[in-house]
């Protein structure tokens, strides 16, 4: 019986993104996964649904955007940057040593992205 209701709890309960700690301290996240998970799921999801990167059109001078730099595309998190994304407007930088392009999304539309998901 033990075992069920141990296996029961943690499985309700859902792991915590660690790349949320460079926005919250551990006891914030802690106190909002349980009293407004909501708002961790949000978080979560901006933390790989709030940019694109692709490969510059072929001939498009993108030397007009803003660099950016990452050590690592496949370890980067959007909440060690000072980027805020704008209310209805995209951002775009340029890579940096690379030929592709990095768009920040505007609220309006990550917002709609992100409710789309809660809908399913």
């Amino acid at each position: 019986m033990l075992c069920l209701l141990g296996a029961a709890s943690a499985f309700g309960q859902t792991r915590v993104d660690l790349r949320l700690n460079a926005k919250f301290d551990p006891q914030q996240l802690a106190d909002l996964q349980a009293k407004s998970p909501e708002v961790v799921a949000y978080w979560s999801y901006y933390l790989d649904h709030s940019y694109t990167i692709s490969d510059a059109p072929v001939g498009k001078d993108i030397s007009i955007y803003a660099e950016i730099e990452f050590t690592s595309i496949e370890n980067f998190n959007i909440l060690n940057t000072d980027l805020n994304m704008l209310r209805s407007s995209e951002q775009y930088y340029r890579i940096a040593g690379s030929d592709q392009i990095f768009v920040l999304l505007s609220n309006d539309t990550f917002v709609k992205k992100f409710n789309l998901t809660r809908q399913l």
